[in-house]
């Protein structure tokens, strides 16, 4: 594959938790060409495994073994290898990872997958800490241990600020490689901005993005705790 095209059946989508990822996500795997996967979760570590490597390298312990661009193709090829025979199994041509996280490494992923595409999605920040805060008590009530950001608005606030700014420089900078998606649009006008990621994606509209609900996403298997989210209210229709 050219380097320059590398990541081309990539999309990567990230945010602040409780900004209206995975409601993309599912959206998206309801498009017949796109697979969306439960949450990765890891990609976070593999970026830095990659920046202790680069660190290695320029200290001179490694540098025999392998160079900056053997690094990355390494892990480009890791990483798609995980990813892609499960849409090829789908029969998709793309592959959706959402792991709100993400948006914190869009940075890492452009420059890996020059043919990849990333959708940034922000909400009002209210909302986002209001959410965060009942995931908080949820948590405790169930027993779970859950982010910081979860239990103190000031953490959540902070949070928030980091993801909304790390998406919005990656926008600004490369606005033709992410598109930024705002919650409440997606909400209140889904037909225009479910055409806009397919316009974005270069592919054909399909009706079935309005109705998330009609279909059984896997991402359910990995969040559905009764914490981060009821079966119920993951699958809802946008509203």
């Amino acid at each position: 594959m050219d380097d320059a095209t590398r990541g081309r059946r990539l999309i990567f989508v990230g945010g602040s938790p409780r900004s209206g990822t995975t409601l993309v996500q599912n959206i998206l795997d309801s498009h017949p060409d796109i697979f969306g996967a439960p949450e990765f979760l890891h990609l976070p570590d593999i970026m830095n495994l990659r920046k202790k490597l680069y660190g290695s390298i320029d200290r001179g312990w490694i540098d025999l073994i392998c160079s900056y661009d053997d690094v990355d193709k390494n892990i480009c090829t890791q990483i798609e290898n995980f990813f892609l025979p499960l849409a090829d199994k789908q029969e998709c041509r793309f592959y959706s990872e959402k792991t709100p996280g993400n948006v914190l490494i869009f940075n890492d992923l452009l420059k890996l997958f020059p043919g990849a595409h990333f959708i940034n999605v922000v909400r009002d920040p209210r909302a986002i800490i209001a959410s965060m805060l009942k995931v908080g008590e949820r948590g405790k009530k169930e027993g779970w241990k859950t982010h910081d950001f979860t239990h103190s608005i000031p953490a959540g606030v902070d949070y928030i600020g980091k993801c909304f700014h790390e998406g919005s420089v990656c926008s600004k900078s490369t606005p033709e490689r992410v598109l930024t998606i705002v919650y409440e649009r997606l909400v209140s006008n889904t037909d225009t901005e479910t055409k806009r990621i397919c316009k974005f994606l270069k592919i054909g509209w399909s009706d079935e993005m309005l109705n998330p609900e009609g279909k059984k996403h896997l991402g359910e298997k990995a969040i559905c705790n009764k914490v981060w989210y009821e079966k119920k209210r993951f699958n809802s229709n946008p509203e």
